[in-house]
C-alpha cells in the first residue's frame, strides 16, 4: 500500500484572471512504497481552485502514474489536501523563502 506526501510549493493567480477568482496551487506529489520506503512516482501538480471547487491538472497526474487505480487515488487525495488547506492559501511572491525560514 502506498503513502503519500504532499507539499505546495506555490500559489498564484490563474492567467488570464477570471472574475471568481481563481488560483493555482503547485503540489510536490511523492508517492512511497511503505514497506521498502522507496520513492514510487515523484511529481508537481498544478491544482487549480476557487470558493467552488478544487481541480486537479489530471493529465499531469496521467503522464507519470500508469496505473489507472493509483491514477485516481492520488487525484483524490491531493484534492482533499487542497480543499482542507483552501482557506489558509494566498497567494505570495515570495512562497518559498517564507518557508524555508
Amino acid at each position: 500500500m502506498p503513502q503519500y506526501v504532499f507539499d505546495i510549493k506555490q500559489v498564484y493567480r490563474k492567467k488570464p484572471e477570471d472574475k471568481i477568482g481563481s488560483l493555482v496551487a503547485e503540489v510536490d506529489i511523492e508517492v512511497i512504497d511503505q514497506h521498502s520506503g522507496r520513492i514510487l512516482h515523484k511529481m508537481v501538480v498544478p491544482v487549480l481552485f476557487h470558493n467552488y471547487g478544487v481541480y486537479p491538472e489530471l493529465s499531469n497526474i496521467s503522464s507519470h502514474i500508469p496505473s489507472p487505480n493509483l491514477r485516481k487515488e492520488v487525484y483524490y487525495r491531493v484534492r482533499r489536501y487542497v480543499k482542507r488547506l483552501r482557506p489558509y492559501l494566498e497567494v505570495s511572491k515570495n512562497w518559498g523563502e517564507e518557508r524555508e525560514q
